[in-house]
């Protein structure tokens, strides 16, 4: 609207960006084992730290 947008492509990432986030269901939580959610929180700090490898596939024209 003030005419500042500049276009350019945007880049995000599993460990930057908070782009990687995983919210339970409140009303399912209580059917998702502890040790399954412990076993979720252990991995999503992995992947942060980059102990925890993850292949990204970029959005590009030639992989549509």
């Amino acid at each position: 609207m003030e005419g500042t947008f500049e276009p350019q492509p945007y880049r995000f990432t599993m460990a930057e960006d908070g782009a990687l986030t995983f919210v339970y269901n409140p009303m399912l939580k209580d059917k998702v084992p502890e040790t399954v959610q412990k076993a979720v929180a252990e991995a999503k700090a992995k992947i942060i730290t980059g102990e925890l490898k993850v292949s990204q596939t970029y959005l590009t024209e030639e992989n549509k």
